[in-house]
């Protein structure tokens, strides 16, 4: 009798109308709906229709590249579960230039671009087009500025900055210097924004800097460090958890994988011999270092 009981009670909740449960998410803790969504078709179709998963709260992997009209979809190591933007995104042909924290940057026709609320789910702001730029990246320091990041054949970099009105000042690039060398900016990885200094990876291994204070400067290249030591095929910057600057190291075919991180002192690649129970996950421009679980 008790099984029947318990058999009743799980039918009452599944045959909820949606709208319903949608409700009933809606009081429940965040990290409670992924276990929701295994109940039964009934409560996975809910949570798709309840507020996304806050991104403040977990960090982004991004592995889609072309969103078009779809809804934004999202991996989350730190729960290790997909996860979904409510309500898709109206921007036909939108590219993924980068993720940081709870903001997505997209472009769409070359240099119009638009800065994604991953929070709230919604189209936040549109920024002015830079004529004749095309952002290879685009990268947000938080809230107030958007860098943006051509790299072609030579390395350009605009800036926008969010005036005290909540709206984004006009593109200002930096000036064009045919003496500098021309430099091949690794694919595969975002720049990434460290101690108030942009960073970026050249196929070389050869790490570019671009200090927002000297702006008509526009990245420069740093004589150390000078490479890593050995070859790789794949090669991925990022910042991790402890503010340090890093890189994932990928040999040919998979054979090894390499973690070094920066020594800033004597500007020195050392490797990382333990990641102390944290686990990393690259992917499209985006690579983290995490611990996956609670």
């Amino acid at each position: 009798m008790e099984a029947v009981a318990s058999t009743s009670r799980v039918r009452g909740w599944s045959s909820l109308p949606t709208d319903v449960l949608v409700r009933i998410l809606g009081s429940l803790r965040w990290s409670s709906h992924p276990n929701a969504a295994l109940v039964c078709r009934q409560w996975r179709s809910a949570v798709s229709l309840s507020s996304f998963y806050p991104a403040w709260i977990t960090p982004l992997l991004l592995s889609t590249a072309d969103v078009g009209t779809a809804n934004i979809r999202y991996y989350s190591p730190y729960y290790d579960k997909n996860f979904e933007v409510h309500g898709p995104l109206k921007v036909p042909g939108a590219k993924i230039r980068c993720s940081t924290g709870r903001h997505l940057s997209m472009c769409v026709d070359q240099s119009l671009v638009f800065d994604i609320d991953l929070v709230t789910g919604a189209l936040v702001e549109v920024l002015p087009p830079k004529p004749h730029a095309l952002f290879n990246f685009v990268v947000s320091d938080g809230d107030e500025r958007l860098f943006g990041v051509e790299a072609i054949l030579t390395i350009k970099v605009a800036s926008s900055i969010r005036n005290s009105s909540g709206e984004w000042e006009d593109w200002k690039l930096t000036e064009y210097h045919p003496d500098l060398p021309r430099i091949r900016v690794s694919p595969d990885t975002n720049p990434v924004h460290h101690n108030g200094l942009l960073y970026l990876l050249a196929q070389d291994r050869r790490l570019l800097v671009y200090d927002p204070c000297r702006h008509d400067n526009g990245f420069e290249i740093l004589d150390k460090p000078d490479g890593f030591g050995f070859k790789c095929e794949d090669s991925y910057l990022l910042r991790s958890s402890q503010y340090e600057l890093m890189v994932v190291l990928i040999e040919r075919r998979g054979k090894a994988v390499h973690v070094l991180k920066l020594n800033e002192e004597t500007m020195e690649w050392e490797k990382v011999e333990s990641l102390h129970g944290q686990a990393v996950f690259t992917g499209s421009l985006t690579t983290i270092i995490k611990k996956p679980k609670f």
